[in-house]
């Protein structure tokens, strides 16, 4: 991304790291040729970046990523299907027996549901989705979103309750039902360096989030991963240990790792304390999710075009 288009804008850029490999093309607008583009024949140039903009996509495709890594040129990827070519589809033809000229053909057999790649246009902040494809629009919404992500040990207490506590305080402030975050620019995970998959939230974290506006009845726990790591934009720990244990195996996302705690202070483990102990456990949680909240401007998102 950043060779053929490095000017890119941070949406770009997030939206790129989500989403390749994988059926997410991303149409860039705004002076391609200062990137790689730049140095094509002119004649290639026309067909790649026509109007001022370039396609750009990392196919998941094993085949194609084979050949990506073992030449040191893009590829420049075309349909099938010219104008003016009567092609029947491909699945009912030997390709071969029509292309004529055709030096070598891949099939990579039908897409599930017929359905194509979705195509991005990109301006600066702005996005729209110029042809609906695999990748639903909920989905790269949610995808170009603040992704704020809460990390405790188990992920049965303490980052669950911040999490159902981060989404009823920003639905709130903005004005939305929890469902619609990711429409809002916001989207809230949680997960733990410790965590084993699929246990449900403690019972007296999901008794007080709900007294308190909140749902933890659909949680599931879920170890901390490189794809979390990767894709979050603010990882929120609630201890020191969990900060270092952070970083010593994802020491590259030191600046998106903070305390929960604005003074550095730890937030104890509630497990297998009275409900009491939760509740106060939970009042200290939204204290501080306050002050983040207020840090991170969430008063002030917008829809997503």
């Amino acid at each position: 991304l950043t060779d053929w288009a490095p000017g890119a804008s941070d949406l770009s850029r997030k939206l790129a790291q989500r989403s390749w490999p994988g059926p997410v093309t991303l149409l860039l607008r705004g002076a391609p040729h200062r990137g790689l583009a730049g140095r094509l024949p002119p004649e290639v140039q026309a067909v790649v970046t026509p109007s001022d903009v370039i396609g750009l996509r990392s196919p998941a495709h094993p085949i194609v990523q084979d050949i990506l890594h073992l030449i040191p040129n893009p590829l420049v990827i075309t349909g099938a299907r010219r104008e003016g070519m009567n092609i029947p589809p491909a699945r009912t033809v030997d390709p071969l027996t029509v292309l004529n000229g055709v030096d070598l053909v891949l099939d990579g057999g039908l897409v599930p549901g017929e359905v194509g790649s979705s195509v991005l246009s990109i301006d600066g902040i702005n996005w729209s989705v110029t042809r609906p494809g695999i990748i639903g629009e909920d989905e790269l919404a949610r995808r170009c979103g603040r992704v704020l992500l809460f990390v405790c040990t188990g992920n049965t207490c303490r980052s669950p309750m911040a999490e159902a506590l981060c989404r009823t305080m920003l639905s709130r402030r903005l004005g939305c039902q929890p469902e619609e975050l990711a429409r809002r620019g916001y989207v809230v995970l949680s997960a733990g360096i410790a965590a084993s998959d699929g246990a449900p939230a403690a019972a007296h974290a999901a008794s007080i989030v709900s007294d308190r506006g909140g749902s933890l009845h659909q949680h599931s726990s879920r170890l901390l991963t490189p794809t979390l790591v990767r894709t979050a934009d603010h990882i929120i720990v609630m201890t020191a240990g969990h900060r270092e244990t952070v970083l010593a195996y994802f020491p590259e996302a030191a600046p998106r790792v903070v305390l929960l705690d604005p003074a550095g202070g730890d937030i104890d483990d509630p497990i297998g304390s009275d409900r009491e102990t939760y509740r106060m456990t939970a009042l200290e949680i939204e204290r501080h999710l306050t002050t983040l909240l207020d840090q991170l401007g969430a008063s002030a998102a917008t829809d997503v075009d």
